[in-house]
């Protein structure tokens, strides 16, 4: 059963980057990062575009993966103590993780704002979820 439930596990965080990026298509006709590159300001804005449909939501995935992971190791290793130890010390990260995430999107924001770059936060989002 341990062998079934590691597998599984491996699985799941192995395919869900792809299907992260099977949500999100650069360049194309209908992609959301879809720049005519004449410029090195072009190649900077397509890095970001990138960033946000790809990179980022992939990230938050990953944190809350880590987060439930933990959750499943405290909950199936009670009666060990080393086993409680490791899931607490995942779910922290986890939980640290996403708020690391969401300081920065706040700090982008803030940033936006007082230099006058833009009036929206980019707040990475799939498509067709």
């Amino acid at each position: 059963m341990k062998k079934y439930f590691s597998f599984l596990l491996s699985f799941i965080l192995l395919t869900s980057p792809v299907l992260t990026f099977a949500q999100q298509t650069v360049g194309g006709s209908s992609g959301t990062c879809d720049y005519q590159i004449e410029s090195i300001a072009e190649i900077f804005h397509l890095f970001g575009c990138i960033l946000a449909a790809a990179v980022i939501p992939m990230l938050v995935t990953l944190a809350v993966v880590i987060f439930i992971i933990g959750v499943i190791k405290y909950i199936s290793k009670a009666d060990e103590e080393a086993g409680r130890k490791e899931g607490k010390n995942l779910m922290i990260y986890g939980i640290i993780g996403l708020f690391v995430i969401v300081s920065i999107w706040g700090l982008v924001g803030i940033i936006q704002g007082t230099f006058g770059l833009g009036t929206n936060v980019l707040i990475p989002q799939l498509q067709g979820v």
